[in-house]
């Protein structure tokens, strides 16, 4: 009940942020040539993402273990991205909608107190189209970036070396290599061989011990599965720990019966043992 409110919610927020940002960007393209073309891209769009919903919300059905293939990570990407983009260019543009909400109200109770004759279409002023503009550009940023991030970003793996220097450090630890992973969120990865190279990455560190700090999935434990036999390769002289990250605890499970928590989190630290990575 409280996921199905939750879910409600959302659809509702996302229906209300596509009418506004609809609102906003017709000022902009109303008074142009292009206004035709404009409003069959932006249904176009809509139509699309609201499709990647339906869809998605009919794949990612519960139980289902298989690996993400591309198409319904990008979905899920782009869905994400819009929902994030709207956001910002609904932000903007309401704190310009309170601006003349406020300004409207002081010019309407100045037209009660004077004996002026006002047009009552004069107490709210139009959209500043300097103001639209920014609020378009400023949504652009996340758009981009989010777009890029779930194609190419979340392949393109970095190594970030720190130098670790204790007065009291004993000297048995001279040199000694810790290599610490994390946010792994398995559930968007949808390409074996890619995840493999950040493994490889891994062991040309020549780790001490390899540190896992959790978020090994996006929600549901099962993202894992697909590549467990992969992230099995990493290699430690003196072994590999893990802890859980709060995604980690997302998953789903029977929360009606008393055991069902423990009998989720006994099968999670079961896939954590197949790669012998005690948690």
């Amino acid at each position: 009940m409280g996921r199905a409110f939750f879910l409600l919610i959302v659809a509702f927020l996302f229906i209300f942020l596509d009418w506004y940002t609809y609102n906003g960007l017709q000022s902009m393209f109303f008074h142009t040539r292009y206004v035709k073309l404009w409003k069959i891209l932006y249904a176009l769009v809509s139509g699309f993402t609201y499709l990647s919903i339906f869809y998605l919300m009919y794949s990612y059905s519960p139980g289902n273990t298989g690996q993400r293939n591309e198409y319904l990570n990008l979905m899920g990407g782009f869905v994400f991205t819009m929902f994030v983009t709207k956001m910002v260019f609904g932000g903007f543009l309401l704190l310009q909608d309170t601006g003349r909400l406020v300004y409207g109200g002081f010019q309407y109770v100045k037209f009660k107190l004077s004996d002026d004759v006002w047009s009552e279409d004069s107490f709210i002023p139009g959209r500043r189209m300097f103001l639209t503009s920014f609020a378009t550009i400023a949504a652009g940023l996340p758009f981009f970036s989010l777009l890029f991030g779930i194609t190419k970003g979340k392949y393109l793996y970095t190594v970030e070396k720190k130098v670790l220097s204790f007065k009291d450090l004993p000297d048995e630890f001279e040199g000694f290599n810790i290599v610490q992973i994390s946010d792994i969120h398995a559930g968007s990865f949808d390409n074996k061989e890619k995840v493999r190279k950040g493994i490889d990455m891994i062991n040309e560190l020549n780790a001490d011990v390899v540190c896992f700090t959790g978020d090994l999935v996006n929600s549901e434990k099962e993202e894992i599965d697909p590549y467990i036999d992969v992230f099995a390769d990493i290699k430690a002289k003196y072994g590999k720990f893990a802890i859980l990250g709060n995604h980690d605890y997302y998953g789903s499970y029977d929360r009606t019966r008393p055991e069902g928590e423990k009998l989720y989190f006994e099968d999670f630290y079961k896939k954590y043992e197949k790669w012998d990575l005690p948690c």
